[in-house]
């Protein structure tokens, strides 16, 4: 997301240059990761990718158990992902699982179970997927948040795709009937549903 506001682009400009002339007088602060995270945090939301990403390098290199570790890993991985280095991204992704349950812990699930799907990786796929709707499923009762439906949509067409019914019954008996068992079968009829139109 490229900002075309004139106004909000000088403010992330003077930002920008508030946070190199900081990091030019105290290069030895502690306070040093914190100005490297929004520099590139401002770079990204410019469209200044190649900046950004070389910021939240060094980060990840400098800081790797900082409370915005688990953002910088994410958006590594998903500027990584984007460019279609699925391996890069997913070593991004596993290290924000590393770091325990952080709000970007399931969505770092997910996009390693999306990543494993762009390879052609079912049966990873489909594990990382089951992870992500196990932990979606202990947190909240609410069953419709993105996450979890799409999840439940790849893993349906990953399973229609590898045996229907069939694969569907061997997934839930190995996942012991996970909570999400019922909309998983729903998802899968779904997806049946729609494709036998087509």
């Amino acid at each position: 997301a490229v900002i075309c506001d004139p106004e909000l682009r000088r403010r992330f400009q003077a930002a920008r240059e508030a946070y190199n002339a900081f990091l030019e007088a105290f290069p030895d602060s502690k306070y040093r990761a914190e100005v490297i995270y929004n520099l590139a945090y401002s770079y990204e939301e410019e469209g200044d990718l190649d900046r950004a990403v070389s910021l939240y390098d060094e980060l990840a290199l400098t800081s790797p158990t900082a409370a915005f570790a688990p953002e910088i890993f994410l958006r590594l991985g998903e500027h990584a992902f984007e460019t279609n280095r699925f391996n890069k991204a997913i070593e991004h992704y596993e290290k924000v699982v590393a770091l325990g349950d952080t709000p970007q812990y399931e969505k770092a699930l997910f996009k390693i179970g999306w990543s494993h799907y762009a390879m052609d990786q079912f049966e990873e796929a489909e594990e990382s997927f089951a992870q992500a709707l196990a932990l979606h499923t202990k947190r909240t009762e609410d069953r419709q948040g993105d996450l979890y439906q799409e999840s439940l949509e790849i893993l349906a067409k990953i399973l229609s795709e590898s045996g229907g019914a069939a694969a569907l019954d061997s997934f839930l008996k190995a996942h012991q009937s996970p909570a999400y068992g019922l909309d998983l079968s729903v998802q899968l009829g779904a997806y049946f549903q729609e494709t036998a139109r087509y």
